[in-house]
């Protein structure tokens, strides 16, 4: 007997559950016409979307969607080259030469440079 109440209560659940899925919003209100709002994760940007002025989770992902790097990361925390080919340093540690891979260009067409990066250094410092 418990049985059949236990799979009759979880029926009805499951039922309740379909239902409320067919269920429809409001038919789309006027506010959400033109609106051109993008989210990603879910959060809001204390800043503007600048990557060298931008230090919190809520900036950082969707800057991860919209910029390369010179290294990228993956989700285990390991380094890979993205736009470097390579990366090497004096014996001190105190300059770097970076070579940059072919093939990289702004949405525009325009290629990506050495001199883009400094600028961009340059910006944000």
């Amino acid at each position: 007997m418990k049985k059949k109440a236990l799979a009759f209560a979880a029926a009805a659940c499951a039922f309740g559950m379909l239902l409320s899925g067919c269920g429809s919003s409001n038919g789309g209100s006027t506010a959400d016409k033109g609106s051109n709002v993008i989210t990603a994760y879910n959060s809001e940007p204390q800043n503007p979307l600048i990557p060298g002025d931008c230090n919190e989770t809520g900036g950082g992902k969707p800057l991860d969607l919209l910029f390369a790097r010179l290294i990228s990361f993956d989700a285990k925390g390991n380094a890979s080259n993205e736009v470097a080919e390579s990366i090497k340093s004096n014996d001190d540690a105190t300059q770097y030469t970076i070579k940059l891979k072919d093939g990289w260009k702004f949405t525009d067409g325009t290629p990506v440079t050495a001199e883009s990066f400094t600028k961009a250094w340059s910006y944000t410092a």
